[in-house]
């Protein structure tokens, strides 16, 4: 990966973790993440089409972090 790849890529994961951060408190309750089995986190539609938007791609297979 070059230079300019990965500070897309950090530019790219800077704007998720805003987007994130601006819903956390409408759609996450962290309480769930205190427990063994959480669910997911939903990830509103404007969000997703935003994400998909900066990756230039149609729709995502798999997000998720462990």
């Amino acid at each position: 990966m070059n230079t300019k790849d990965f500070n897309r890529m950090l530019q790219i994961m800077s704007e998720l973790d805003t987007l994130i951060k601006k819903y956390e408190d409408k759609y996450v309750n962290m309480d769930e993440f205190n427990i063994e089995e959480a669910e997911p986190i939903y990830i509103p539609n404007d969000v997703y089409n935003e994400i998909c938007t900066d990756l230039d791609i149609k729709h995502i297979e798999l997000l998720g972090v462990s």
